[in-house]
């Protein structure tokens, strides 16, 4: 289906414009009608119904009063730029940054440890002093200032603990912070641990198990673990299955949005200041809520020869300029202003030959270098069907598979599925040319499950959960077939559904419910009703 393409007069777009209450709500939604009026000169003209609040009546106490709140000038620019701006025009900017810093600190390296002194773990240093940060890393001395914090996981790496309590329950997780991780724990109530704390009284022992080690070895070693201390007879408390690595992104709950929310009263700051929050806040309901103190002030910023002058004295390049100062290149479309660019270099290519583009090709080994590099060049070659003829002597930068490579490969795996999952390229590969069975031989095979293997692998436990946990696939045939009964009758029954002997009955529904906590679930679930 072919889409048709509106062709905008300035009664369509006048008529666009009328669902919309500003400029920037206008451009964002309907940018084809806001781009035709901004070429044909239309815009004032169909955008005077539009609330368009300006500040430019900046007056100097007021001014003083903003600029005395910094003691850094580079802050002072980077966070109230129209005031700036603005003192900047009508020559008030000595006297308001007067008492202001204007030194950038040049770090040193014994600058950086103190620095680096002040904080417990590379994560502190780098949220509280970023500059520093970025510095130790370009000369390259961050393990050497930062021996004294405690090391911590990250997205590759995880270290596994086990809290142990004194009535022989465990818990085994792993963690890329151990101080974050613990004091969830302990103040959480969705947490295991903290529940198992306020049932029972008893205070657990925090034993770490391992270094912070690679994640895909913490995801095995987990659960060797936990099958370890289900043979040694604890009650595992864990809820979920192991393996799972969970996450280091950070969670924006309503609260944590309102905390950051309500040191500003711009809606235009909080956006620049706070671009992750902002955008949590955005995608949820409680955006109109969070913003409504805040002011929605509409900076329009007029261009003019001067201003653009003083731009376009940063860049050597037109298309960084065009890139990177959008309104300012505008500006010089609307009014004509093309002289004002001519001292910029622009790369353009034009009736390139054959010849030419090999030998631009000729200094690149791979076709990704050289579209990377030039992709002026790449594209024209591509176009006009030169691309093959020129990239002859390339090398292909795709990995030519071999059996012993994906040996070598499969050998770290003892299961199929993580292969497939961690080494898909190597995997497809094997597909590919029938070596499969070869390199997979040494792998465990899915099991096939029956009455008597389920009976005789229930019977390694002592208790359901440690079953679920222990011997997932068993436990779900199981489940699945209904004899879940039958093949754990043996075991101690802890929290099952009707095993204890307070059964209760709802009067609302006659139905007879096994425990307390049963009971609460169904009457806020089937009658939503909170007992």
């Amino acid at each position: 289906m072919t889409k048709t393409r509106i062709k905008w007069t300035k009664e369509l777009a006048n008529i666009e414009s009328i669902k919309y209450n500003t400029r920037t709500e206008f451009q964002k939604k309907s940018s084809n009608a806001y781009n035709a009026a901004l070429r044909n000169g239309w815009l004032d003209d169909i955008c005077g119904h539009m609330i368009l609040l300006r500040n430019d009546n900046w007056s100097f106490d007021n001014m003083k009063e903003i600029a005395n709140k910094y003691s850094l000038f580079s802050d002072f620019r980077k966070n109230e730029n129209a005031v700036y701006l603005y003192a900047k025009r009508r020559g008030y900017l000595d006297e308001l940054i007067s008492h202001m810093d204007r030194t950038n600190i040049r770090w040193d390296k014994n600058k950086l440890h103190q620095e680096a002194l002040k904080y417990e773990s590379r994560t502190d240093f780098e949220q509280n002093n970023p500059k520093a940060y970025n510095s130790a890393l370009r000369w390259k001395i961050m393990d050497e200032i930062t021996t004294h914090m405690e090391p911590l996981g990250h997205k590759y790496k995880r270290m596994i603990y086990v809290y142990e309590f004194p009535d022989n329950f465990c818990y085994v997780g792993l963690t890329f912070n151990q101080k974050k991780r613990h004091n969830s724990h302990i103040t959480s109530k969705s947490s295991a641990v903290y529940q198992h704390i306020e049932k029972t009284g008893l205070t657990p022992v925090f034993k770490p198990l391992t270094e912070y080690i690679d994640k895909v070895l913490a995801q095995k070693k987990e659960n060797e673990f936990l099958k370890k201390y289900v043979k040694e007879g604890w009650f595992i408390l864990n809820k979920t299955k192991t393996g799972n690595l969970g996450s280091n992104r950070r969670v924006w709950t309503k609260e944590k949005i309102w905390e950051i929310a309500k040191k500003y009263n711009s809606l235009v700051e909080f956006r620049k200041n706070e671009i992750n929050a902002w955008n949590a806040a955005y995608k949820s309901e409680w955006y109109e809520e969070i913003t409504s103190h805040m002011s929605r002030i509409i900076k329009v910023k007029k261009y003019t020869k001067e201003i653009i002058i003083d731009i376009v004295k940063n860049y050597t390049k037109y298309s960084e300029f065009r890139e990177n100062e959008k309104g300012a290149y505008i500006a010089v479309l609307n009014n004509d202003w093309g002289e004002l660019l001519s001292g910029l270099d622009r790369k353009i290519v034009t009736n390139n030959t054959g010849k030419d583009l090999f030998e631009i090709a000729k200094k690149y080994k791979t076709k990704k270098e050289f579209k990377e590099n030039c992709p002026s060049e790449y594209s024209y070659a591509q176009r006009k069907g030169l691309l093959k003829n020129i990239t002859e002597h390339m090398v292909s930068s795709q990995i030519k598979w071999v059996k012993e490579d994906i040996f070598e490969i499969a050998k770290k795996y003892d299961n199929f599925t993580l292969f497939l999952k961690e080494n898909k390229n190597a995997c497809d590969a094997a597909y590919k040319y029938g070596w499969i069975h070869d390199v997979t031989k040494h792998m465990k095979k899915r099991r096939v499950w029956g009455f008597e293997s389920v009976k005789q692998e229930a019977i390694k436990f002592q208790n359901r959960e440690a079953f679920r946990l222990g011997a997932m696939g068993a436990y779900s045939y199981a489940k699945k077939n209904n004899i879940l009964d039958e093949v754990t009758s043996h075991m101690i029954l802890k929290n099952v559904k009707g095993h204890k002997e307070d059964i209760i009955i709802c009067e609302l529904c006659d139905k007879k419910i096994g425990g307390v906590g049963n009971f609460k679930k169904h009457m806020k679930i089937s009658h939503n009703i909170v007992v």
